[in-house]
């Protein structure tokens, strides 16, 4: 890393020109050579990027009548109208993957799910093996939805989960006789949460946050 003159550029610069990353540290301006962000090309981040694909061209795909029931959906507003589209694709294609987009908007508001869900941690079976997360529900999915399960790794539990820091774990759908369902975790602290999904729209409700529970 180089140190600059600042005396010897015209506004102390910030940014990048050319191959060279020029950023303010404590001492002035230095600057470094620029490097290309990683792309690590995680399974996660391939399907996600495919799904933003499927969900764009089914966008384009839509005749100017269905544009027109998106608009009125959205208050009239085009923008409005595209991002819900996508949204709702978005979790659509997540939680059933392959499935066809529904290209009309959704007939119905959808209020979630009535039932009420619990976690508890079970411990590894033995050094260097997984725990798991155990979700419970005290009653089936009603017809129209399911549940997306959400899971947080927190550094300590103590620490305060983020709504933004909830990651997909998985989709699942309580029935009679089926009313809990397991995540395999590593040893640690973890914040969980669902959201209930309409698989058939995409349509889903916000996060209700669980307990937090540390795997041994």
């Amino acid at each position: 890393m180089a140190k600059v003159n600042q005396g010897a550029v015209i506004g102390a610069p910030s940014g990048r020109i050319g191959n060279v990353v020029f950023f303010r540290n404590g001492t002035g301006v230095a600057m470094r050579e620029f490097q290309k962000p990683r792309d690590p090309r995680t399974p996660a981040q391939l399907a996600a990027r495919d799904r933003m694909a499927l969900a764009a061209a089914a966008w384009r795909s839509l005749s100017a009548t269905q544009v027109q029931a998106w608009k009125r959906t959205c208050g009239g507003s085009p923008s409005k109208a595209r991002a819900t589209f996508i949204r709702l694709a978005l979790k659509f294609l997540q939680v059933t993957p392959g499935g066809t987009i529904p290209l009309d908007p959704p007939l119905q508001a959808f209020a979630g799910d009535a039932i009420s869900v619990t976690v508890h941690a079970v411990p590894s079976p033995s050094p260097g093996l997984n725990g798991s997360l155990i979700f419970a529900a005290d009653a089936p999915n009603g017809p129209h939805a399911v549940c997306e399960l959400l899971v947080q790794p927190l550094s300590y539990a103590g620490r305060t989960p983020q709504v933004r820091d909830y990651r997909t774990s998985g989709f699942f759908r309580f029935v009679a006789g089926g009313l809990s369902t397991s995540i395999l975790k590593p040893a640690g602290a973890y914040a969980t949460a669902v959201r209930f999904v309409n698989p058939s729209t995409g349509q889903s409700s916000g996060v209700i946050e669980l307990e937090i529970v540390s795997i041994t």
